[in-house]
């Protein structure tokens, strides 16, 4: 009897062990991010923003697809959405480090609250934001 009692106890904690090395490899490949997300984590851009003219400058990082890339402005109960890949100064393809967008027209006046957002749309992660009030003399300074 003691024989089969060692043997029960040996195949039972074996089955434990089992389990809990299956839940902690699986749990640790449910963390691993997929490639998007860390392209994305990993991507530093600037906006620059002024009363005539909006800048993107890719800081550093890794390049990204630039259809992938939403520059939405947010301005006096308005928004308007831009695209890199077809708004502004287009880039085609990547967009990678060193490289500049600009919206030249901007959609704002001179004495406008504003709130830029640059977002990676298959993460929807927001890559940057800068909020400017505009003064009278449209400085970006809020007098």
């Amino acid at each position: 009897m003691r024989a089969q009692s060692e043997t029960v106890g040996v195949i039972a904690l074996l089955g434990v062990v089992t389990i809990f090395v299956t839940m902690v490899g699986v749990t640790g490949i449910a963390m691993i991010p997929s490639e998007e997300t860390d392209r994305a984590q990993t991507t530093m851009v600037d906006v620059g923003l002024s009363s005539d003219s909006v800048r993107i400058v890719h800081a550093g990082g890794e390049p990204v697809s630039a259809n992938e890339i939403v520059v939405r402005i947010d301005h006096d109960g308005g928004t308007d959405v831009y695209r890199l890949d077809t708004d502004g100064t287009v880039i085609e393809g990547r967009f990678d480090p060193g490289e500049v967008w600009t919206l030249a027209e901007v959609p704002y006046g001179a004495t406008a609250t504003v709130d830029v957002h640059v977002i990676h749309e298959p993460t929807n992660t927001v890559l940057d934001r800068q909020h400017t009030v505009f003064g009278d003399d449209g400085n970006g300074d809020g007098d």
